[in-house]
């Protein structure tokens, strides 16, 4: 039985999401995996052809087909026909919505669809370790992959403030998001100093604690606010966290409890730098799979009731959706055998950095 990824999207998570796919399609169950280029230029040659050689197929069409096929890039098939062969699509440019209304929903030959970007209008929202219970298979086909900092959220305060019985133990909490201007392999702006966000949600702050909110809650509000600050870097998210729980919780099992946290790593080092190296040296193409890596020096347990957490950790853009991104992809095509396909990128996540 053929399983296809099509990927759709050629930026710097459309491409690394395709090589992860093709790298690791046999551990995956994957027999092929395509990519639809929707423009051409001679600085994408190079990234295009080491594509072709780990095995994924180029889908383009007009002009773009064109000026791909005289740079000596085969084009296998057209957009159209990459997506009717696909069994699950990923979509990880701004305009997954729109595609979901124009193309996506005729489809009823493919099992599902993942939109990468923060969108949750796409469908349900999913976070691997998290969503997969609320999810009802057959009938969720739009899975929609929140942004980093929605992913640092709900992983803080489910690994944080989740009680036995699967409720939230949370009074109240307040995230700080300081993220890069830019993805590395990305030009922009230069910005010459940070550039603080808006509140638009009197509830939530900024939409990463509302997106949050609904990750972990569903219909129920959780008591999460969040800012954001963009910052002139490259490097990797910080966060800073303050959470008051309902029940004590001493610095072991703070500790105790981020250790049991598949997606994050606990750390000595206090700055990006040689985070990101460790990152470049062992990740998969530069990039960690952990969502999170949290340095134990900077965390702190204090108040009276002894029920206030506060730290700092990082977080990497691009790995950290592109794990969930490639889950949501196993659960839609084989749920009961997610865990034992992931056991391959294993070696991408780390206890400790």
């Amino acid at each position: 039985m053929t399983s296809t990824v099509h990927v759709v999207g050629a930026g710097p998570s459309g491409l690394t999401l395709a090589s992860l796919l093709a790298d690791f399609g046999a551990d995956l169950g994957l027999t092929e995996v395509t990519l639809h280029k929707r423009s051409a230029a001679e600085s994408d040659r190079p990234a295009l052809r080491a594509l072709l050689e780990r095995g994924v197929l180029l889908a383009a069409e007009g002009p773009t087909r064109t000026a791909l096929e005289g740079m000596g890039v085969e084009v296998a098939f057209s957009p159209a026909d990459a997506l009717t062969r696909a069994t699950v699509v990923v979509d990880t440019t701004g305009a997954a919505v729109a595609n979901k209304d124009a193309q996506y929903s005729a489809l009823t030959g493919t099992r599902g669809f993942v939109a990468v970007g923060g969108d949750l209008s796409f469908g349900a929202p999913f976070i691997h370790g998290i969503s997969e219970d609320a999810l009802r298979r057959g009938t969720d086909r739009f899975l929609a992959i929140p942004d980093v900092g929605t992913h640092v959220v709900a992983l803080l305060c489910h690994a944080l403030a989740r009680k036995p019985d699967g409720s939230m133990g949370l009074e109240d909490s307040r995230f700080l998001l300081m993220e890069p201007a830019a993805e590395l392999g990305t030009a922009s702006d230069f910005i010459a100093s940070p550039v603080i966000q808006r509140h638009p949600d009197p509830q939530f702050g900024t939409h990463h604690a509302r997106d949050a909110s609904l990750v972990l809650g569903g219909n129920t509000a959780l008591p999460v606010f969040s800012s954001s600050v963009e910052l002139h870097t490259q490097l990797l998210s910080t966060v800073h966290f303050q959470l008051r729980l309902a029940d004590p919780m001493g610095k072991s099992e703070l500790l105790s409890r981020l250790r049991e946290e598949p997606r994050v790593a606990l750390t000595e080092k206090l700055s990006a730098n040689p985070v990101v190296s460790f990152a470049r040296d062992n990740g998969y193409a530069g990039r960690l799979l952990n969502s999170l890596v949290v340095p134990h020096a900077a965390l702190c347990v204090h108040g009276s009731r002894n029920v206030n957490l506060a730290g700092f950790a990082f977080a990497g853009r691009t790995g950290t959706q592109l794990y969930s991104a490639l889950c949501a992809v196993l659960w839609l095509m084989e749920p009961e055998g997610m865990a034992r396909r992931l056991d391959a990128l294993k070696p991408y996540i780390f206890a400790e950095v």
